[in-house]
């Protein structure tokens, strides 16, 4: 499974290999990541109130929540998406927030 990004059954990766790339492109990702960086953090404090509400709600009701899923799927898809853009791995750039 080495690269694959399958080693979760549930969960796939999918990025494109782009060989050119633009020299300025590297001062802009950078910039891009801190600021991705900062959000994040504070939303990492989202994430694990989110956590702790799934927990509560599974003792409670004895299931999850789907709405607490769709909001912590939404933070860590955009996570993923953003640093894949900034390590490299894609010119694609997406939002700096979530959609939820």
């Amino acid at each position: 499974m080495e690269g694959t990004g399958d080693c979760i059954k549930t969960i796939k990766i999918d990025v494109h290999y782009q060989e050119s790339a633009d020299p300025l492109e590297i001062l802009y990702r950078l910039i891009w990541g801190i600021v991705f960086f900062v959000i994040f953090n504070v939303l990492q404090f989202v994430l694990l109130a989110f956590a702790v509400l799934q927990f509560l709600v599974i003792i409670a009701k004895k299931r999850r929540s789907p709405r607490i899923h769709r909001w912590t799927r939404a933070i860590y898809d955009c996570f993923c998406q953003n640093w894949a853009y900034v390590f490299g791995l894609t010119d694609e750039r997406s939002p700096l927030l979530p959609k939820f």
